[in-house]
């Protein structure tokens, strides 16, 4: 397996520095308390909604800069990145357009372009659909509510505590939908990885809080788990599609910002209105409150500091996790991701904001040993054997996505025969091979 290059390198530190910020950021707002309408006390400046339908209506605004740069209007072309291998791609079907027809008898019985490459030039011909865009902005939403009321039903560790199992899901779903075969090491380092998120939120499991029911705890952190499952699903999706179609993440995340604002507007507007005292923190006992969120940026330079803090690095972050998806997967995605909140957790602990319990020490190590055996640096003791079991299998790392149900049974062979294909039984021909 070939080593990251320079430029991967570069994007992953950028990756884990940025989302550092934004963790912070959303953070340092949670701990603010601003005064906000007049007639209420000063209280903690919580609004996850207003904040999130800022951050779609940002992510859209990337389609209006592609414009920009695309068009060349006021020289912004020269901001042009990310365009990778498509421009050999390109080139590539332009040439296959001034090919004269393939029934022209002058080049009928010259060698036809390979049928792979044939299919991945009309897919970067053709468009995609918009409704493509719609599941991973669903998934977005699922993920925001689900994540939203676990959170007020249980313990604040249970989020790092299932946290890992993104990695496991992310992992399942890979082989599942987009058919990967992963080395033994990157399993054993997904596993290794989620055993230590489990450690590191468990503290609070040992040092029981006041303040939660039993029950809903337990439906807390089934919606916390959910919420993860809904966040695996949108990134393996994201993977497969922009993949297939070459999309330039900046489109695909603008065109994503489409559905998720109108989304996100639809839920501001209902829960202003909203009467949830047992899932709101504000002093009306809404789920929202957007003149409290006016009032309190404009009591508090803290306040609007955050806010901008935060929805720079979102919008940053996103597009930078967009590249990692595309150019080296979903799942190394996550597992960098790692790496974020272990630093975050180590700032948070120096300003006070999280209480340290000797638990979390242990399993913040094992999550950097899972992670370090996922990147094959850590090397494992029983290696050797495990690499001799992959060699003497030759299917291992084999992608089947193109094997399909029309191939003919296993009884026959396929013998080309001029224009037609001929399928005589196996019995006969021995040595001839498949044609796909």
């Amino acid at each position: 397996m070939a080593g990251p290059t320079r430029n991967d390198v570069c994007l992953g530190l950028a990756f884990v520095f940025v989302g550092v910020i934004y963790a912070l950021s959303n953070r340092w707002q949670r701990e603010l308390v601003v005064q906000g309408v007049i007639t209420r006390k000063p209280h903690k400046f919580d609004h996850l909604f207003v904040m999130w339908t800022l951050q779609q209506l940002l992510q859209l605004s990337l389609l209006l800069v592609w414009k920009f740069i695309q068009n060349d209007w006021f020289g912004c072309s020269r901001f042009m990145h990310g365009e990778r291998n498509r421009g050999n791609a390109l080139a590539g079907v332009q040439a296959m357009e001034r090919l004269p027809p393939a029934n022209d008898p002058a080049v009928r019985d010259e060698v036809a372009p390979p049928q792979d490459e044939v299919v991945r030039n009309r897919r970067i011909n053709k468009k995609p659909s918009k409704l493509v865009y719609f599941p991973p902005a669903f998934f977005a939403l699922a993920h925001v509510l689900l994540l939203y009321f676990g959170l007020k039903l249980t313990y604040s560790s249970s989020f790092i505590m299932l946290k890992g199992t993104v990695v496991l899901f992310t992992a399942l779903l890979s082989l599942a939908f987009l058919a990967q075969q992963l080395r033994y090491y990157v399993w054993f380092g997904v596993v290794v990885a989620t055993i230590g998120f489990a450690v590191s939120g468990i503290s609070d499991y040992i040092h029981f809080p006041s303040g939660y029911e039993k029950y809903g705890i337990a439906a807390g952190d089934l919606l916390i788990l959910m919420a993860q499952i809904m966040f695996a699903t949108k990134i393996i999706y994201e993977q497969k599609f922009i993949r297939k179609h070459f999309t330039h993440p900046m489109v695909f995340l603008g065109c994503e910002g489409v559905y998720g604002s109108f989304f996100a507007i639809v839920l501001l507007l209902a829960f202003n209105f909203a009467d949830a005292v047992q899932y709101s923190s504000l002093p009306n006992g809404r789920l929202e409150d957007v003149k409290d969120f006016v009032l309190q940026l404009s009591n508090s330079w803290h306040a609007v500091l955050a806010v901008i803090g935060s929805l720079v690095s979102y919008i940053l972050y996103t597009y930078l996790g967009m590249f990692l998806i595309r150019d080296q997967g979903a799942l190394p995605r996550i597992v960098i991701e790692t790496f974020t909140w272990g630093i975050y957790w180590t700032i948070c602990l120096f300003l006070h904001w999280e209480n340290f319990f000797i638990a979390q020490v242990p399993g913040l190590c094992v999550i950097a040993i899972g992670a370090l055996i996922y990147a094959n640096i850590l090397p494992l003791p029983f290696a050797s054997c495990l690499e001799r079991s992959e060699n003497n299998n030759p299917m291992e790392g084999v992608n089947n996505d193109h094997l399909h149900a029309d191939q003919p049974d296993n009884d026959q062979t396929v013998r080309p025969n001029g224009e037609n294909n001929e399928i005589i039984p196996a019995e006969d021909n021995d040595d001839v091979p498949l044609l796909h």
